[in-house]
């Protein structure tokens, strides 16, 4: 056997080695919590094309929801040769983990200035640094495509750095194909590669422009012209530039997102300082010596640190690292050559080139205890190894799951809090019909099990969602959602408060029509949170006949005495009264019976709530109120909201809630709100609706919502006026009087609404 023949058996048996023991690890490591939620999406992207539907999310509906297209498409050839999504992404991650370790361990032989025994070991001890990195763990099992990204870039890097000219464009187009930050670093290795293809005068009897001409030929054929007609098919197939993912995923302010991006990048470096301070120490080294695949190296890390200032922002697993992963190998590349420059400085000064590696080689296994130490107190680590098990056959039961198809959902019991999404898919399997519509923010497991008509409340597949204006996630567009009518709805809440999920679930549990049309079913632990899951009634509780807050259609009238003396536009109005969301404000008697409600009906055989905890939950999501703020005036000015040609159905009450903002409770000035709703007719004169005084200062039950309904029945089948006054209390004083009118509303009830009780001893009417 040739030198070199034994060279690469030796490399293969090393990778061979580095994959089992990786292997191992994985399987110690691996939980019902993996895949991620997020692969899941792509898993369905897959399996949908495998059937013959295309790269859709919801079949007919042409929307792209993922951005790694060449990832899905082999998840895709994998389902179509009935390896099923979850174990392909499994197969293809460990497979590039492989390749990781191939070409770290060639690149340490390579670069080399010792011998080659002392370059496998280093190298072989960078590639257990990366193998044994929390990053590599979770990325390797999250079915995302962040280990093959990785790889497709140190091996680009690599080949650029031995002038590989056909070999380098390829490799950055699958990049590009992989992610869409992809076509960025391209374009730089592409300005690389004409950068060196001009080194010299005459090379090979081809001046400079000859050969930077032909360089760029290259990167012509083999990547701009097959991206391009890439582009232009996703162009054409989903009629969107970019992913949809991308658009729903943007938005935050600038600074914002500048400031979660160094955050970003300042965490995923910081338990890897002593491998930045090696490889500085190869970066310096091969630039002092024009040594080209260190300089490349380290040009590549700095490019990926500085697209992820931004790009950070958008990751949803932070603790993965997912945007980012594909630094750690050239990291680990740089690390192995700042420790090869260093081994050979020291054997220039000691003769002794076998203590010198040996003292290496423990400094890197140091750094390693260092890495998972450090990583191992991120918040992500403590709450799984909380749930962890240490049984005899925990080898053998991470291999079986990692062999595993995944063609149901996982319901491990030790891991019921970490698993909601799966309980949902499991509970929908058993009680929905294959055509109910699902919405939800979390679009990856229990879509991918049901096969459920999805609608994205988050707008990672719903293009309608995704272009509204604001910050990911903060608006869910109640009157498309309520629309569309779904059978099922999800809203998480934290149960500290009561509260919580995205601003958009939040503005469906502000909105009338989830309590008149919806009951609780279920919920599902979630850590700290409840998933709760919503079924549409068969018919509805009550009507809105006229929602004072979503119409705008009033005047904002200034009153002195008795006469008004001045007269504000609507616009203006709508300016100074806006809605907005003003959180629940429960007693800790409220809240307590209600988590015990859940809690209790969680346990049901039948996996259903009994009526009373769905009227439970109905008048705590009453408790949600879209806030039409009215601030009173000094002295005797009145501030009336004024609604025009306001028509009475029969059988009408108008309902609304009353609030002071908690923060203004306790200070010194101020002395409570008196509010008022005065009804006008063409005829006769003004009637007082309602009248009452708030002092959630000084009297404990004032504090909180004050939920009130007044009967119309004196003005049925009339059109009026309604106007909302707010006034100070007794001394006058409008200091600190924050507040306002809780959602109201003309509602009629339903014929088949009826007076219940709650078990929590608070009555609660239907339109309650």
């Amino acid at each position: 056997m040739t030198f070199t023949a034994r060279a690469l058996v030796i490399r293969a048996l090393l990778t061979l080695m580095l994959l089992v023991a990786s292997l191992f690890l994985l399987a110690y490591r691996i939980n019902p919590t993996y895949p991620v939620d997020d692969a899941y999406i792509s898993f369905r992207y897959a399996a949908n094309w495998a059937a013959g539907y295309g790269p859709v999310f919801n079949p007919g509906e042409k929307v792209e929801g993922y951005s790694n297209f060449l990832w899905t498409a082999l998840l895709a050839l994998f389902a179509e040769a009935g390896v099923t999504p979850p174990l392909g992404a499994r197969l293809l991650a460990i497979a590039n983990l492989g390749l990781l370790f191939w070409f770290l361990l060639s690149a340490s032989v390579r670069w080399s200035i010792a011998s080659k025994s002392a370059a496998l070991t280093i190298g072989t001890t960078g590639c257990l640094i990366l193998s044994l990195s929390p990053h590599t763990v979770r990325n390797v099992l999250s079915g995302l495509e962040a280990p093959m990204a990785a790889a497709l870039l140190l091996m680009g890097v690599l080949s650029l750095a031995h002038e590989r000219h056909w070999s380098s464009p390829f490799l950055f187009l699958l990049l590009a194909l992989t992610r869409p930050e992809g076509v960025l670093i391209a374009l730089g290795a592409s300005c690389v590669a004409l950068v060196l293809a001009t080194r010299g005068e005459i090379v090979g009897g081809m001046s400079r422009r000859e050969r930077a001409l032909r360089e760029a030929g290259r990167w012509v054929m083999v990547f701009l012209i097959p991206y391009t007609i890439w582009f232009g098919w996703r162009w054409w197939y989903y009629d969107s530039a970019l992913p949809n993912a991308l658009q729903a995923k943007s938005g935050l302010p600038h600074e914002q997102a500048l400031q979660q991006g160094i955050d970003y990048v300042v965490g995923f470096i910081t338990p890897y300082w002593p491998l930045a301070i090696l490889g500085i120490v190869g970066t310096v080294v091969s630039l002092a010596r024009h040594e080209l695949a260190g300089t490349l190296a380290a040009i590549f890390l700095v490019m990926l640190a500085g697209g992820n200032l931004v790009m950070g922002a958008a990751d949803p697993y932070v603790h993965f690292s997912r945007y980012i992963y594909s630094a750690l190998p050239l990291l680990v590349l740089l690390a192995i050559s700042g420790a090869q420059k260093l081994c050979g400085w020291e054997a220039e000064r000691h003769s002794s080139r076998r203590t010198t590696v040996l003292l290496l080689v423990v400094s890197l296994v140091l750094i390693q205890i260092w890495i998972v130490a450090a990583a191992a107190w991120l918040p992500w680590e403590r709450s799984t190894r909380a749930a962890q098990r240490f049984p005899p056959q925990r080898f053998i039961s991470g291999f079986d799951r990692i062999v595993s198809q995944d063609r149901s959902p996982h319901l491990d019991p030790a891991w019921r809090t970490m698993l909601p999404h799966h309980h949902l898919a499991a509970w929908l399997l058993e009680h929905a019909d294959p055509s109910d519509q699902l919405a939800t923010s979390e679009v990856g497991v229990a879509p991918y099990y049901t096969d459920l008509p999805v609608l994205d409340l988050f707008g990672l597949t719903d293009a309608h969602i995704a272009s509204l204006a604001g910050p990911p996630g903060s608006d869910a567009d109640a009157d498309y959602v309520f629309g569309e009518a779904p059978r099922f709805i999800t809203s998480t809440v934290d149960s500290s408060c009561l509260c919580g999920g995205t601003p958009g679930e939040a503005r469906l549990r502000t909105d009338w029509r989830l309590r008149s049309k919806y009951d609780v079913v279920n919920v599902f632990p979630y850590g700290h949170l409840r998933m709760l899951l919503f079924e549409r009634r068969s018919e509805p509780l009550f009507f809105v006949h006229y929602d004072f807050v979503a119409l705008f259609h009033y005047e904002r009238v200034l009153v002195v005495g008795d006469d008004d003396r001045e007269q504000w536009a609507p616009t203006l109005a709508q300016e100074h009264a806006g809605a907005g969301n003003i959180a629940s404000h429960w007693t800790e008697a409220e809240r307590h019976c209600l988590l015990r409600l859940l809690d209790d009906g969680g346990q049901l055989a039948d996996g259903r709530f009994p009526p009373f905890v769905a009227d439970a939950i109905r008048a705590w999501l009453r408790n949600w109120q879209p806030l039409l703020y009215h601030h009173p005036l000094e002295g005797d000015q009145r501030l009336a909201i004024r609604y025009t040609d306001v028509s009475i159905p029969p059988g009408a009450f108008l309902e609304f809630g009353l609030i002071t903002s908690p923060e203004h409770w306790s200070p010194e000035h101020g002395d409570g709100v008196r509010y008022e709703i005065i009804i006008r007719e063409d005829t006769g004169p003004a009637a007082v609706a309602f009248s009452e005084y708030i002092d959630a200062k000084n009297d404990l039950d004032d504090r909180g919502w004050q939920r009130r309904a007044i009967d119309l029945a004196h003005w049925s089948g009339r059109t009026v006026d309604v106007e909302f006054v707010t006034t100070p209390g007794p001394a006058g004083d409008a200091a600190n009087d924050f507040g306002g009118w809780g959602g109201p509303k003309i509602v009629i009830a339903s014929d088949s609404s009826a007076e219940q009780r709650t078990p929590c001893g608070a009555a609660a009417s239907a339109i309650h």
